[in-house]
């Protein structure tokens, strides 16, 4: 697919641990995800800032902003953010970091997923570590997979950390 693509707003509320699991909450974390209206391409992205208070519900505790471009792009621009959080999926290589150093220098963690495909990909963690710690020494980094769940309790976790 080309061409400019819509910007999403991806809120995320707290619930207790207690609550009922159903629909888009997993682990005590209900997201729910919409266009950001009037924002029809990732080059305006002050209109991200502007939008938010029109879109966002009072109870927000926590935003995420998804980059739709590419590496180079959720690093030129402020967005206003606490702190951004560096995606590495295994099929893109344990390099990564080298190749978009600004993102990984910037970034507070980094977010190792996809880890259930590193053995069928060969996938090298410590080449991986090595070159994240060659741009930022002392970066956090999370194992993720999705598809096991393994990392997710200590993801969640973090951020509940965030909010409390």
């Amino acid at each position: 697919m080309n061409g400019p693509r819509t910007p999403y707003l991806c809120e995320a509320r707290l619930t207790p641990p207690s609550a009922e699991e159903s629909g888009g909450q997993v682990g005590g974390i209900q997201a729910s995800h919409r266009p950001i209206p009037g924002i029809k391409s990732p080059e305006v992205i002050g209109q991200i800032a502007a939008a938010l208070p029109e879109v966002l519900e009072d109870d927000t505790q926590l935003l995420f902003i998804e980059n739709v471009g590419n590496m180079v792009c959720p690093t030129a621009f402020d967005l206003g953010e606490h702190f951004k959080v560096a995606l590495l999926s295994t099929p893109e290589g344990e390099d990564k970091p080298e190749k978009y150093p600004v993102l990984f220098a910037t970034a507070k963690l980094a977010l190792l997923t996809k880890m259930d495909l590193a053995e069928p990909l060969d996938w090298d963690l410590k080449a991986c570590q090595r070159s994240i710690q060659s741009v930022h020494p002392g970066m956090v980094t999370l194992k993720l997979s999705a598809k096991t769940g393994d990392g997710m309790p200590v993801w969640l976790d973090y951020l509940e950390s965030l909010v409390q």
